[in-house]
């Protein structure tokens, strides 16, 4: 890893452990967990979360969103 990327790493490792910083989405575990996330960084990881930030469903437009379906280990 050079210099630049490890950077970069670090910056998001820290902004990952101080959480609601600069956040823009927030999931909710079925437990009632609550997760602050990056909008961008899920999109990036995942082609769940990218379908659904640039597509025209109702989640699109909201701040958070409960998912049933995830277990807070999983997150």
């Amino acid at each position: 890893m050079n210099q630049q990327q490890q950077y970069l790493c670090d910056g998001l490792e820290r902004l990952r452990q101080n959480e609601g910083s600069y956040a823009d989405f927030t999931i909710l575990s079925e437990e009632g967990k609550t997760f602050h996330c990056h909008r961008v960084v899920l999109a990036a990881v995942s082609p769940f979360f990218d379908t659904m930030f640039t597509s025209d469903m109702k989640e699109t437009a909201r701040k958070a969103q409960i998912f049933n379906f995830l277990r807070k280990q999983w997150i």
